[in-house]
């Protein structure tokens, strides 16, 4: 009985990091969205830009790149302490196993 109750608290850890790192992605996106709609609103009103249109855009470019990656970044970390939190429930699991059947 102890065992069934350990993996559903590792399921339910699991499903809160899954959701808080879900989270936390939409609204750096949202945030990303935000910036860059509020830059381009400021760019296109400034009539001195127009010469420079291809240095703006590929700042652009290049800032949405760097966002991207950061959010990647993010995603990867969070999928890595999830599987932390199911490595750690297989190891306690086997362990658990072990000494029930004498093997410790």
């Amino acid at each position: 009985m102890d065992m069934e109750k350990k993996c559903i608290d590792a399921l339910v850890e699991v499903n809160r990091s899954a959701y808080d790192s879900w989270r936390n992605l939409m609204a750096r996106q949202a945030e990303v969205f935000q910036e860059t709609m509020k830059a381009i609103a400021v760019e296109v009103n400034d009539e001195s830009v127009a010469g420079r249109r291809d240095e703006i855009a590929r700042q652009g470019f290049e800032k949405a790149i760097a966002n991207m990656r950061q959010l990647v970044e993010a995603s990867t970390e969070s999928q890595k302490q999830t599987l932390e939190i199911l490595r750690r429930r297989f190891e306690d699991g086997m362990a658990s196993m072990r000494t029930r059947d004498g093997s410790a």
